[in-house]
């Protein structure tokens, strides 16, 4: 009786792995900046990498900027890691973003659609300010020596 309990107790553990597989997304997305306290004109980087089965993917993420935010460039990378017999897939979509009005704005959130299902980041709260000025020339006082 022994035995059995424990022959039961291994194929549960054996079974169990692939039923977790098969209950997790084929397709994972996350997004992130390099700053999230910026001043108007000072570009930031957003990267959204989206990883697992890329092959279901019919179009790359998508997701709202608020329209204080100015495009300034776009680039997509790809990364393949081989890891034991697994190989692992994922495409970064990098975007260079220059805020134009001083305020707290909402990156996101970002999605991917795959097989009818939709996955999605959490969004992004990015802090804009107005740039620090320097004195100008003409207020500050003159020296002769």
């Amino acid at each position: 009786m022994r035995r059995d309990g424990w022959l039961a107790g291994v194929a549960l553990a054996i079974a169990a792995p692939a039923c977790w597989a098969a209950s997790a997304p084929a397709v994972a997305i996350a997004a992130a900046v390099d700053h999230a306290n910026v001043q108007i004109g000072q570009p930031l980087t957003l990267t959204i990498t989206v990883s697992g089965n890329l092959s279901v993917l019919k179009e790359g993420p998508s997701g709202d900027l608020p329209p204080a935010f100015k495009v300034a460039a776009r680039s997509r990378s790809s990364n393949v890691s081989i890891q034991g017999r697994v190989m692992q897939r994922s495409l970064s979509f990098i975007s260079v973003l220059v805020p134009t009005t001083p305020g707290t704005f909402q990156l996101g959130p970002f999605h991917v659609t795959y097989q009818g299902q939709t996955v999605s980041t959490d969004p992004i709260a990015i802090e804009v300010k107005k740039p620090v000025v320097p004195p100008s020339a003409a207020s500050a006082p003159r020296l002769t020596l």
